[in-house]
């Protein structure tokens, strides 16, 4: 996961989500198999996601706390270009992968 919001009224985050991880509470909680596009959707999994979120907020100054939140469920590695060899994230490659979705942010502000 990344923050985002430089020179902007607020910080955001692009959250990489766990797809296996959260299938399987999906079907712990009776909610079937789900593909990732439904998961996003299915209230249960925005409430689960929206609670997670309030407890990083909460040890965070408000003027840190992450809204607006982009959830994704790509893997960042060495070989998309997310990482480097030494498994740090590439900033400028992550931001420009995902120039859309940050711009989406701060665009309804």
């Amino acid at each position: 996961s990344i923050i985002v919001g430089d020179k902007q009224k607020f910080a955001s985050a692009i959250i990489c989500l766990n797809y296996g991880q959260l299938d399987r509470w999906a079907q712990e909680q009776g909610l079937g198999r789900l593909s990732k596009e439904d998961l996003l959707d299915c209230p249960g999994v925005q409430k689960l996601l929206s609670r997670e979120l309030q407890a990083v907020n909460a040890t965070l100054a408000d003027y840190e706390a992450i809204k607006r939140p982009v959830y994704v469920f790509d893997e960042w590695t060495t070989a998309n270009g997310m990482l480097s060899q030494t498994l740090k994230l590439r900033r400028a490659v992550i931001l420009r992968h995902y120039a859309e979705q940050i711009e989406s942010i701060y665009v309804k502000d």
